[in-house]
């Protein structure tokens, strides 16, 4: 199945919505004392610092986000400075 595979996609929505029926049968209420972590927490792994001097690469967001890959002379690699 690909990504732009919609029928998948729908049918996949039509069979794990809820109804009407199934709503009113059973309310749910939002708990917002319980929310997980904002992020995720390794315990026993050793931390590093990243860098905060980053070079811009020249592409806009929504450019790097885009379907299309960017063009060649924007790609680079990332390296970590430990």
């Amino acid at each position: 199945m690909s990504n732009r595979d919609i029928q998948a996609a729908w049918k996949y929505h039509e069979e794990t919505k809820h109804s009407h029926w199934s709503v009113r049968n059973n309310p749910h209420f939002l708990d917002w004392a319980n929310k997980p972590l904002p992020f995720k927490i390794y315990p026993g792994i050793e931390t590093f610092p990243l860098s905060r001097d980053v070079s811009q690469t020249g592409v806009a967001a929504l450019s790097a986000i885009a379907d299309r890959p960017p063009p060649r002379r924007a790609i680079r690699s990332l390296t970590f400075k430990i």
